[in-house]
């Protein structure tokens, strides 16, 4: 995906926030490649369930397990149990999805 800035708007539209417009173009085809978009949509999804939650406990929400059992397959994916769904890369999320669902 592709965003392009477009216009600012300022504070003056939104009381509270300044705002821009930005253009969006979709990639022809996903940016990377998984066996099971379903489930890795699932392991995405559970991780942004609580953003401000660690990694492991948002997951274990999510994916109905222990925060420890999370950490554990969270380390053999190579990630740290600590950080935040949203310092995750496209290809960290693969690697989760991976392990978790052993892919």
């Amino acid at each position: 995906m592709f965003e392009d800035f477009l216009y600012f708007l300022g504070v003056a539209r939104f009381s509270s926030a300044d705002s821009a417009i930005v253009r969006i173009d979709l990639y022809q085809s996903p940016c990377v490649a998984v066996a099971d978009e379903a489930k890795f949509f699932s392991v995405v999804r559970a991780g942004f369930s609580a953003p401000r939650k660690q990694l492991r406990n948002s997951l274990a929400l999510g994916l109905e397990m222990t925060p420890g059992e999370a950490a554990a397959l969270l380390e053999e994916a190579g990630i740290s149990h600590k950080r935040r769904a949203e310092t995750l890369s496209l290809e960290e999320w693969v690697r989760v999805h991976r392990v978790f669902f052993q892919t």
